[in-house]
This record gives C-alpha cells, sequence and structure tokens, in this order.
C-alpha cells in the first residue's frame, strides 16, 4: 500500500498551540506509522521535526520496516545524504505517482502552481484546522489542490486511494 502523511513536527511543542494539537499527538501518529510493514511505501510531505533531528529519525523513521520517501518541506534543514543515512530511501523536492488508472498526482510540501497534466497536488504546509485564505496565495488554489493535514485525519497516515475517494465524495456533495 501506499502512504501518505505529513507535517509530523516531532518535538515540536508550539506546534499544539498553534493547530490545537493533543498533548499525545506524537503517540497518536506513532501508533499510526506503527501499522506499516515491509510491503508498503510511506511519503512523508516534509517537516519531520523541529530540532532533535537524529533523535527523532533514531525514534520515528530508522525502525518503519516500509519503504519511505521524503518530500522535503521547509523545516527539513539537513542534506540530501544526511536523510539518506538516516533512514529515508528517497529525497525529493517533489514527487509524482501516477495511479493504475493514469491520474499523476504530484506530491509537495507546499502547493504548487503549474499542474499542467497533473490530476492532483497532494500537499502539506497548510495544516490546521484552517480554511484556506485565497487573497493569501500567489497563486489561485483550485479543485486539484488537495490539502494533506494530520489535525484533519485523527493524526493517522493515510492511504493514497482514500485521499482521492474522498475528494471525489467532496466535489460531488460540492455540485448537489
Amino acid at each position: 500500500m501506499l502512504y501518505i502523511i505529513t507535517d509530523t513536527h516531532f518535538n515540536h511543542e508550539n506546534i499544539k498551540k498553534y493547530c490545537y494539537r493533543p498533548d499525545d499527538f506524537e503517540i497518536q501518529i506513532q501508533q499510526s506509522l506503527e501499522r506499516l510493514t515491509k510491503e508498503d511505501t510511506l511519503i512523508h510531505l516534509g517537516d519531520i521535526c523541529m530540532g532533535k533531528d537524529l533523535e527523532c529519525h533514531e525514534k520515528y523513521i530508522i525502525p518503519l520496516p516500509c519503504k519511505k520517501i521524503l518530500v522535503k518541506g521547509n523545516h527539513d534543514k539537513k542534506t540530501k545524504t544526511w536523510y539518506l543515512n538516516y533512514g529515508w530511501n528517497e529525497v525529493h523536492d517533489s514527487y509524482i505517482v501516477t495511479m493504475d488508472d493514469g491520474k499523476r498526482i504530484l506530491l509537495s510540501h507546499e502547493p504548487i502552481k503549474n499542474l499542467e497534466n497533473i490530476s492532483y497536488n497532494f500537499h502539506g504546509h497548510w495544516h490546521a484546522k484552517t480554511k484556506i485564505e485565497p487573497e493569501r496565495l500567489p497563486f489561485p488554489y483550485t479543485k486539484k489542490h488537495i490539502r494533506v493535514s494530520l489535525e484533519w485525519n485523527g493524526y493517522q497516515i493515510m492511504e493514497i486511494e482514500d485521499i482521492i475517494l474522498a475528494n471525489r465524495v467532496f466535489e460531488t456533495v460540492e455540485k448537489i
């Protein structure tokens, strides 16, 4: 299975205040990650932790049995080599997954402007339970942009197919 997670922000005490995360959010995320098997792939859309990078990777990332792909976020300041040495199989600035039905999903930390030949842009970065303010964006935010948020899904990893399905349901409800 292919799973997505973003903005885990391990070791970031202020994220509890900024995004109304519960005190045990790290435990909830870790329990979710423990479901992964060696047959799975996890794609993290960035912002793994805030400081104590080595400690965080030793506790949360290295033990995972799955393939791990990192799409670097604005807080992921280490070199690509560092991340590869501490548990990640691949490190990218953005990543494209082509689904069996031909849909192309661009995975990024922040939303991407040019989505030509792209079905969806799954992104993190805006992770609080807040409405996206279009007037603050440098470009139009479209129905192709899908914000993946731990706050919205109970601090769980998400199957990529479930994200697509949830978006289809949302589009259907909007049309009614």
